[in-house]
């Protein structure tokens, strides 16, 4: 099932919602406020493909922001996939790499709660930046 709408800027806004899957953000100059994401799939054994991970969102659209929205799931909660995007008092909830990605983000006074995953001996981490070079643009800031 797939919505559109209409902002204010005039530009098209397409989100993607697959049952059962992650939200997919993917046009450009996305505004989210005030929304939950949540991805309830149980997850297998830590570690072992890439279908045990339970995304809550797929952000891979430039210029997305998000205000005051929660992200929830155990492992991978959301993708910080590509571009420039900014969340702003934004709560995070996940074991294992809440977010991930190879975005170009500022996390701005944003709450990161990391749940204990016994799957793993580390118990849980908070980001897996995935830069490919030295020369890659992306990069995670964290500012509290």
């Amino acid at each position: 099932m797939e919505e559109e709408g209409q902002p204010l800027s005039g530009r098209k806004v397409l989100l993607i919602i697959r049952p059962l899957q992650h939200r997919a953000i993917e046009g450009p100059d996305f505004i989210a406020f005030g929304i939950s994401f949540f991805n309830e799939a149980p997850t297998g054994v830590a570690y072992t493909s890439s279908q045990n991970q339970s995304v809550a969102a797929f952000v891979g659209a430039d210029m997305a922001a998000f205000y005051h929205c929660a992200f929830f799931s155990i492992h991978n909660t959301f993708f910080d996939y590509k571009d420039r995007h900014y969340y702003d008092n934004c709560y995070i909830q996940g074991s294992i790499d809440s977010f991930f990605g190879r975005g170009r983000s500022m996390f701005h006074d944003c709450e990161i709660f990391v749940i204990d995953d016994k799957r793993v001996t580390i118990h849980g981490s908070i980001t897996a930046q995935t830069r490919k070079n030295r020369l890659d643009k992306s990069g995670l800031i964290c500012v509290c």
